[in-house]
């Protein structure tokens, strides 16, 4: 796994984690929705509306019901559910709760009418249009039961007149929300859409500020900038480091001769071999034109020897027959290690080393000679 995929993961696992601490709090937005129909039934028990009996059995399912949103939320079940912010269900437990005692009552349930109102606002920023009608649906049928019960079983408590206003006004207003909800839900989608563009432009101009766009390595400014940090690292820690700037041999004569497509190719190219053959720690860079900038923390010259030895053989043993049959294409390196001094001297003993190789017959590494004796 490389790095951009282990901060990808990472942020994965961030965007998770906030959006269910989200979740949560829109849970207790409803539990504080749930207070508010506590005191709202508690006035009709002070009213002589509701007996105390049934005014404790609303606390207690009440609480029942939020206890369990509770452990679903703090355990990771809700994210085992087609929405895991549990909208439709804590709308349906709510509705349950408020038909219940709208039944109970012996008068005031025009009051009562608000929590239904309260429940479904909730939906208004998760659920769509069908889903919201299925609740509306719901809801309606719901208390339309209740009256009907209340009509075969305690008629001497309601007005039968007034209860149908009742209903007829949740026909009509609770659809409102469904629409409210869709218009929404579109705005919602059409934001998510432009954050989704957004998102992707803004990817692609950070990949474009630190990658190469041809070989799609480090750039010169991103490669320096991780020698700069891996300097200071070793600073603080008094490890070791090395750097190596590879030369791809007579590559002007590549243009020259198969033209700057071929080139091009040529280049990508060893990009993927040398990314191949490099440890998880290392870094490599395109430094400029043909030339490249590795670095190599916690490693000393002999293993950093033997690291770029293996990649001038995997490129020298590499032919590129689609350009010309049997075309093979050679590296000169230089290795340098980190002792004490400054990052411009080191690239500057990398480069001394690099031009040894060039000046020796070329695809071969070579140590900056202060490492001969150590």
């Amino acid at each position: 796994m490389d790095h951009q995929e282990i901060i990808e993961r990472e942020n994965q696992a961030m965007r998770a984690t906030y959006a269910q601490q989200l979740r949560f709090r829109r849970y207790l937005m409803a539990v504080t929705s749930y207070l508010i129909g506590a005191f709202m039934v508690g006035l009709l028990v002070w009213l002589g509306y509701l007996t105390m009996e049934y005014y404790l059995y609303f606390i207690g399912l009440m609480v029942l019901i939020n206890a369990l949103f509770f452990v679903l939320f703090k355990t990771g079940l809700n994210l085992r559910f087609s929405d895991p912010s549990l909208t439709s269900l804590q709308i349906v437990a709510s509705t349950i709760l408020t038909v219940q005692i709208s039944y109970l009552v012996t008068d005031g349930r025009g009051i009562l009418l608000l929590l239904y109102l309260t429940s479904h606002l909730f939906g208004v920023f998760r659920l769509s249009f069908r889903q919201f009608l299925l609740l509306d649906a719901f809801s309606i049928a719901a208390y339309g039961l209740m009256l009907q019960l209340l009509i075969q079983n305690r008629p001497e408590t309601i007005d039968i007149n007034l209860e149908i206003l009742y209903w007829a006004a949740l026909i009509i207003v609770l659809p409102s929300f469904a629409l409210m909800g869709a218009y929404l839900n579109r705005l919602r989608e059409r934001l998510n859409e432009r954050n989704t563009h957004l998102n992707k432009a803004l990817k692609k101009i950070q990949e474009l500020a630190v990658t190469d766009e041809l070989t799609g390595l480090h750039n010169r400014r991103s490669i320096m900038s991780e020698l700069s940090k891996e300097w200071e690292r070793t600073e603080r820690s008094g490890n070791h480091f090395c750097i190596a700037l590879m030369d791809l041999d007579l590559f002007k004569e590549i243009n020259d001769t198969y033209g700057h497509h071929a080139g091009d190719t040529v280049l990508k190219r060893f990009a993927s071999l040398v990314s191949k053959e490099l440890r998880s720690p290392d870094s490599i860079g395109r430094y400029g034109g043909e030339e490249f900038l590795l670095i190599m923390p916690n490693t000393r010259i002999i293993e950093a020897k033997t690291v770029t030895e293996r990649i001038r053989e995997k490129v020298a043993g590499y032919t590129h027959d689609d350009i010309d049959q049997g075309l093979t294409i050679h590296v000169s390196i230089g290795i340098a290690e980190y002792q004490n001094q400054s990052t411009q001297e080191l690239l500057k003993q990398a480069d001394t080393a690099l031009y040894e190789s060039k000046n020796n017959g070329r695809n071969r590494v070579s140590i900056h000679t202060t490492h001969l004796f150590d």
